[in-house]
């Protein structure tokens, strides 16, 4: 399979093959693995959402805090069910 890249990209790819000693295949076969499971895991996230919202469970508005990003830029780890009456 070929992938058409930017040229912007790809000039980024270079750079940090260059700078890692790595080739550039390398790294965008490593940065297209890690893309595919980051997808598989939101895919997965939103079925359980719609499952639960199917069930009846939602998060009230109270406790939306807990599934704010933090300032690191990841959710908390709350579960809708922490939060069932």
């Amino acid at each position: 399979m070929e992938v058409p890249i930017p040229p912007q990209l790809e000039a980024e790819l270079a750079q940090l093959a260059s700078s890692t000693g790595r080739k550039p295949e390398e790294i965008a076969a490593s940065i297209l693995a890690a893309g595919l499971e980051a997808e598989r895991r939101y895919l997965a996230a939103v079925d359980q959402g719609i499952a639960s919202a199917d069930a009846g469970r939602f998060v009230e508005d109270e406790h939306w805090s807990f599934y704010i990003c933090s300032s690191s830029g990841g959710l908390n780890q709350a579960r809708i069910g922490d939060f069932e009456a």
